[in-house]
């Protein structure tokens, strides 16, 4: 019986994972499009960045997580913002997406951190399948950094700057 039982939890994790690596975009997956504002009302799309590789940064204000990972990805920024990648030699830009609501938090924030990338928010939260852009991407946590080729194909997604630095490596 402790054996049936073992074997039946087991099968259970395991389709649990299988289930939740279904949710997820895989590399050489497209990237899905869309389009949010910047704090001076202007609309940015992804396709604004096709023939760069782009990083997406996906946070809010009020995650803990994602103003930890800010130095890290300041100095990221600074260090890949002149590189060229792959075989197409392709320019990196930044670009971060703030699933931030009270539109005062995150530009009070943005003042602060003095961002030398664009910064687009459709002030709708992540959470709870309420955003297209979360949906879209699968998201089920922030910050979650994703890299995207130049033909617009997913090269890696993760949850911090230093893993973001692996993918970045293994691009060149």
């Amino acid at each position: 019986m402790k054996r049936l039982l073992f074997v039946i939890a087991t099968l259970s994790l395991c389709l649990s994972v299988l289930a939740e690596e279904e949710q997820k975009l895989r590399i050489g997956d497209i990237a899905p499009a869309f389009t949010a504002q910047d704090t001076l009302g202007n609309n940015i799309n992804l396709s604004d960045y096709k023939g760069k590789y782009v990083i997406i940064d996906f946070w809010a204000s009020w995650c803990p997580d994602c103003r930890r990972e800010i130095p890290a990805l300041k100095k990221l920024c600074k260090k890949y913002e002149k590189t060229k990648l792959g075989k197409e030699k392709a320019g990196i830009a930044f670009l971060s997406v703030s699933f931030d609501h009270d539109a005062e938090s995150w530009k009070s924030l943005l003042r602060k951190e003095r961002f030398t990338w664009p910064q687009i928010s459709n002030g709708i939260p992540w959470k709870k399948n309420m955003n297209p852009i979360a949906q879209a991407y699968k998201l089920h946590w922030i910050p979650t950094f994703v890299l995207v080729s130049p033909e617009g194909r997913i090269c890696g997604e993760t949850i911090t700057v230093s893993e973001l630095e692996k993918i970045i490596k293994a691009t060149k």
